[in-house]
């Protein structure tokens, strides 16, 4: 009788043991796996904003140099177009000592 029950309790303790290391093994791994989980998705998270304030920063830095040369360029051929048409008055009137109208 004392053998089978010391069997039994040995045979319990055993599984309580095992089932105990298992549960906290479970947790542990869980535990281990929501936080590397957490951290990556906070990693993640950082690295996208990241990237999205560079490329934000980048696609501001870009449309202000497009506008910034769209501007030149039109102030740039409305220049011209003002010098042309002084050249072209100048010329008419015989002012202008580039070419000589005969």
């Amino acid at each position: 009788m004392f053998l089978i029950a010391h069997l039994c309790t040995m045979v319990h303790l055993d599984t309580t043991i095992l089932m105990a290391t298992i549960i906290l093994m479970v947790t542990f791994i869980h535990m281990a796996t929501i936080i590397i989980m957490v951290t990556f998705i906070h990693m993640a998270t950082f690295i996208l904003m990241a990237t999205f304030i560079l490329m934000a920063t980048i696609i501001i830095m870009a449309t202000i140099i497009i506008m910034a040369t769209i501007i030149l360029m039109v102030t740039t051929a409305t220049m011209g177009i003002i010098f042309n048409n002084l050249e072209k008055s100048n010329s008419s009137l015989g002012m202008d000592a580039a070419h000589i109208d005969y």
